[in-house]
């Protein structure tokens, strides 16, 4: 099965062009090719490690996301004395891959992977 490339990546996430470093994507393309193996994802494979490596890319491409211990929405701001609030998140658990839209549609494809087994017959 083919693995994952730049341009891929680039199809999903345009976004990231410009803001990493060539080390970089050779870096996390390598990684996310050696973590994301067609033994477990079968026809998912290429899929995977596209989203994954998008959500890693983003991650260190140093873009702020949110604010250090938010946890939901921006509920109300204050101009004159600065301060923000921000809504509890619901029952929902919070994983790493939260933290971006690639990483969630990552852990989906993770979710619904299929793993293959062997059958003996006696």
């Amino acid at each position: 099965m083919a693995n994952t490339t730049q341009s891929k990546i680039l199809a999903i996430a345009p976004e990231l062009d410009e803001n990493i470093e060539p080390s970089t994507w050779n870096v996390i393309i390598a990684d996310v090719i050696t973590a994301v193996t067609y033994s477990i994802y079968g026809a998912q494979q290429e899929r995977a490690q596209r989203y994954l490596a998008a959500h890693l890319l983003t991650l260190s491409a140093n873009v702020p996301l949110r604010s250090p211990g938010a946890s939901g929405p921006v509920t109300s701001e204050k101009t004159s004395e600065v301060g923000v609030s921000y809504a509890q998140s619901k029952s929902r658990r919070q994983t790493q891959y939260d933290e971006t839209s690639y990483g969630r549609i990552f852990a989906q494809i993770r979710k619904n992977k299929v793993i293959p087994f062997l059958s003996m017959v006696p």
